[in-house]
């Protein structure tokens, strides 16, 4: 019965250093896995931010958020949505929950928003939210990129583009009246000319009317 216990503790020992020595590598693969994620996620040059799906907080920032927005990441834990937001109509806490509940249901969400960062300046940016399983359990990642020089330049563009078309406009114009003008000039040079000899040779009665129709055919 001893040999048969000391055998049976034995095996247990043998099985339990097994499953220490495989936790250990467990861990040393999450440790590594964990590395891995955070050197991808800090050195993304795009503003990424997860959030907690029933309560919409922020409970992971990357290093070119904190820097972009002007917080700590642990400030950023903090950050209600209504401080960084710079629209006509500012997007509130209950603006964020729907559309993670949207971003939750499946859909991927896409649009832009004008934002302010700590030190007032304000921007445009364009969002893409998304449901992920990150650490075993489901959030939702927002990828955030600063789209403002590329509006100004489309809204640059889009004057000049307005101004190229007044311009043409005005140039068709111009040459539509130089035609009718023209065009108008060769008969009323006629009547001018048939007016001065009506001047020359009628009576006076005659001579008033011929000056009256050169005077208007000269204005035309």
């Amino acid at each position: 019965a001893f040999d048969a216990m000391a055998t049976e503790v034995g095996d247990t020992q043998t099985s339990l250093r097994e499953d220490i020595a495989e936790r250990v590598r467990t861990e040393e693969r999450l440790r590594a896995s964990e590395a891995s994620y955070r050197a991808i996620f800090d050195a993304s040059e795009d503003a990424i931010f997860v959030f907690e799906i029933d309560s919409g907080a922020i409970v992971d920032a990357n290093l070119k958020a904190c820097a972009t927005y002007g917080y700590s990441c642990d400030e950023m834990r903090r950050l209600d949505v209504a401080r960084v937001s710079a629209g006509s109509r500012v997007y509130t806490q209950q603006d964020l929950m729907k559309l993670i509940a949207r971003a939750n249901a499946g859909e991927q969400m896409h649009f832009e928003w004008h934002r302010k960062s700590r030190q007032g300046s304000l921007h445009w940016d364009e969002v893409f939210l998304k449901r992920v399983t990150i650490g075993g359990k489901e959030r939702i990642l927002a990828l955030t990129r600063d789209i403002t020089e590329k509006k100004r330049a489309a809204e640059e563009l889009s004057r000049q583009r307005e101004t190229l078309f007044q311009r043409e406009k005005l140039a068709a114009l111009g040459s539509l009246l130089a035609g009718v003008a023209h065009e108008l000039n060769n008969p009323l040079s006629v009547v001018v000319a048939r007016a001065v000899l009506l001047e020359e040779r009628g009576d006076q009665a005659t001579h008033a009317a011929a000056l009256k129709i050169r005077t208007a055919a000269e204005r035309c």
